[in-house]
């Protein structure tokens, strides 16, 4: 590994010339921060080395990282292709599992909307960019299966619906729809552009995209590629070598040391904050935001650098200090998405898809310290989690789910983009004009708080499921927030609450042993599966560790068995405990006394030994 080829590179990270930067200079305290950490990892690793983000993390030094070596890396195999449906990710399930209403925190989408105001926009000239954008990106051509897997359609004509003048209740209505709007994504529906005149001349482009096919980094993407195409007609972009199906059917397993990692701390681990309460019934996103301008966040910069920190951590810590002081519980596990995609393929970047993971980063605020002590220990926390996020947050919350024999949310999220770029390029913005309008949300999510570059400065935005908390309360905390996170104070004691509540923890169960010979065939399969012992009528997959894989594996063993087709995955995560899936696959089931009569023969059959089965079958 050429040391100075690396000096050069993190130069380039960091803003610095080559030349200033010592061999034992701490790289963190230049402005190197994670993100441009783990990019800088993969790098590395592209020249044949083998190094990870743990090992640069831990020693952030020129010198400590020139000591690092290692073998080529190995080739990860081509898959091999048995038809067009494939799997979804662990992300992706969880964005389709959690639009159903019968979730905790469900009943919404996994969608980013944004509306930009611009000049006057020419439809067929928008809808052809649209074409070129759809026929190069497969997963703006894909659509989910009713079991949980994915199809990308060989062709597909993208949708334009333009809004002719508009008036200020019309272009309010259509932000309403869809802000809030559940995309058919079964139907191949994952994004939306609509184009609107405006009241004083001018256009407003609404587009929204479902982020089962594409996460924050891919939106940029299409984005930029949609307004170059717009730009110019005649532009034609290379060819993209490799695909998202590709990607997702070659993905590793999790590597041992990180599952070992994790199951280590398991037993350790806290839930999330226990913020108050409210119960509203209808789902209601809401946004929040404020920027840090170019000039505090130059001082905010100066200031982490000299204590070594990143912006990303110091933003974290001050939004795990407010979480704390509305929390019940000051032990508690904030969600961090991560944008990871690996770099397989020298074309990945150009890759539009879902390639975001998640750790689930333990804050601990029981001891008072300083801003600053704080930060340093969220930094620290978060280093020591990415190294290990082979194994994702999404399966360390299985693991608490069964631990505690319930489903487990994390449902409290900090989304930093911070060094992925400009919100939205120039040409972006040249050709659309300014973005007025932006609000995400996710199933499952109570808050989530994102940091992104802007303009030289960082948009800080807050979304919440409004209708979760009482009146006034994020009001309250995101006011606090916006002052901790413009000037820390870094010597200051972290604020405490009087007290602290334990946080709950699952109820005694109660065992109901099944009573039909339908809920038996189920809570069998359920025990075989799942590898667990007796099943109750009433306990949730989730609670006892299941999965997308597991579900499949589930449903494929009862229509199986029971010579039924009254049962899909999609079935399974709507009616998730035994009882309820009988009743469904009962009332599903157009002869339902085959249905029973087959589940008595199973039983019979299941009840024999080998030599048995064999005796009946040669008789």
């Amino acid at each position: 590994m050429d040391i100075e080829l690396v000096r050069g590179r993190v130069a380039e990270l960091a803003g610095e010339a080559p030349e200033s930067i010592g061999l034992d200079d701490n790289l963190f305290e230049l402005g190197l921060d994670s993100i441009q950490l783990m990019r800088l990892a993969g790098e590395i690793r592209r020249t044949g080395v083998k190094i990870g983000f743990a090992e640069l993390a831990a020693n952030p030094t020129l010198r400590a990282w020139g000591a690092l070596t290692g073998s080529p890396v190995e080739e990860l195999p081509e898959p091999e292709y048995t038809g067009d449906v494939f799997p979804l990710g662990l992300m992706q399930h969880a964005y389709w599992v959690g639009r159903d209403s019968g979730q905790p925190l469900g009943g919404v989408a996994a969608h980013l909307y944004v509306e930009f105001d611009g000049e006057a926009l020419d439809p067929e000239r928008l809808r052809a960019a649209l074409r070129k954008l759809v026929a190069r990106h497969d997963m703006l051509r894909v659509r989910l299966t009713d079991n949980g897997e994915q199809l990308v359609a060989a062709e597909a004509e993208p949708a334009l619906t333009v809004h002719s003048e508009s008036t200020v209740d019309d272009l309010a209505a259509t932000r309403s729809r869809l802000s809030h709007q559940l995309m058919d994504i079964e139907a191949g529906q994952v994004f939306t552009a609509e184009l609107s005149r405006l009241p004083g001349g001018g256009s407003r482009l609404h587009f929204d995209i479902d982020m089962v096919a594409a996460d924050a980094v891919s939106y940029r993407l299409l984005l930029s590629e949609l307004a170059g195409f717009y730009a110019d007609p005649s532009l034609e972009l290379p060819p993209i070598g490799y695909s998202y199906r590709r990607y997702r059917l070659s993905r590793p397993q999790p590597a041992p040391a990180d599952v070992a990692w994790w199951q280590e701390r398991l037993p350790r681990l806290p839930l999330g904050p226990a913020l108050p309460a409210a119960d509203g019934a209808t789902p209601a996103v809401k946004r929040r935001h404020f920027t840090i301008t170019p000039a505090e966040y130059d001082a905010l910069r100066s200031a982490a650098r000299r204590r070594g920190l990143t912006p990303a951590a110091v933003l974290a810590a001050a939004f795990a200090e407010v979480i704390g002081r509305w929390s019940a519980s000051q032990h508690f596990l904030l969600n961090v998405p991560l944008f990871d995609r690996d770099p397989v393929h020298p074309d990945i970047t150009a890759v539009a898809g879902d390639f975001s993971n998640s750790i689930l980063v333990e804050i601990d605020l029981r001891e008072p310290r300083t801003f600053a002590d704080l930060a340093a220990a969220v930094q620290s926390r978060m280093h020591a989690d990415a190294a290990h996020a082979s194994y994702p947050g999404l399966q360390v919350l299985r693991d608490l789910g069964r631990r505690e024999r319930r489903q487990v949310l994390a449902p409290v999220v900090f989304t930093s983009a911070l060094n992925l770029g400009d919100l939205f390029d120039d040409t972006v913005r040249r050709t659309f004009g300014s973005p007025v309008w932006i609000i995400s949300q996710g199933p499952q999510v109570l808050l989530d708080a994102q940091v992104t570059e802007l303009d030289g400065g960082v948009l800080v935005n807050w979304d919440s499921r409004e209708e979760r908390f009482p009146d006034g309360v994020l009001d309250e905390m995101f006011a606090a927030f916006e002052r901790l996170a413009v000037a820390p104070d870094w010597d200051k004691l972290t604020e405490r609450r009087a007290h602290t509540v334990d946080q709950a923890r699952a109820p005694e169960r109660q065992a109901i042993a099944p009573r039909t010979d339908l809920e038996k065939v189920l809570a069998l399969v359920f025990a075989e599966v799942l590898n667990t012992g007796e099943v109750s009528v009433t306990d949730d997959l989730f609670a006892l560790g299941g999965d997308s894989v597991m579900a499949s594996t589930i449903v494929a063993r009862i229509r199986d068995g029971l010579d039924t087709t009254a049962v899909t995955v999609r079935t399974l995560f709507s009616a998730p405990t035994v009882a309820e899936l009988a009743g469904h696959m009962l009332a599903a089931e157009a002869r339902p006394g085959q249905l029973a009569a087959a589940a008595e023969v199973f039983l019979e059959i299941d009840g024999l030994t080998d030599s048995e089965v064999l005796a009946q079958l040669e008789a």
